[in-house]
């Protein structure tokens, strides 16, 4: 029920926030995911080598 709610909550965030605000935090999250990434290829390639 809780998850549904705040679910209804983003939402409607969603649809009252500035359209740039959006663009903002979705690019913000899709460059963390990236060094999230990158970070995990580096480490496997460090692993690879020793």
């Amino acid at each position: 029920e809780s998850t549904s709610n705040q679910y209804r909550i983003d939402s409607f965030n969603i649809q009252h926030t500035n359209v740039n605000e959006i663009i903002k935090f979705v690019r913000s999250h899709i460059q963390q995911r990236q060094e999230e990434q990158l970070r995990d290829i580096k480490y496997n390639i460090q692993q690879k080598h020793h």
